[in-house]
């Protein structure tokens, strides 16, 4: 079973390169671990300081992390 967690960041419009840099190791990085499925991150077209992460794993790996 899949699960997915979406979250949402405003960072400050001077910050969104440096934010942007950071999420694509962080990306990298998840995307290594052996229950992740895909971890991408998204920058605003309107607004390019509104940043989401969408990250899918199998659903066991959440309920772990949930009761951490």
């Amino acid at each position: 079973m899949v699960a997915a967690r979406v979250v949402r960041y405003q960072v400050e419009p001077e910050e969104t390169e440096t934010v942007l840099g950071l999420l694509g190791e962080m990306a990298a990085a998840t995307r290594t671990e052996e229950a992740n499925i895909s971890c991408d991150f998204f920058q605003g077209v309107e607004d390019p300081a509104q940043i989401v992460i969408l990250e899918r794993r199998t659903i066991q790996t959440f309920e772990v992390t949930a009761d951490a």
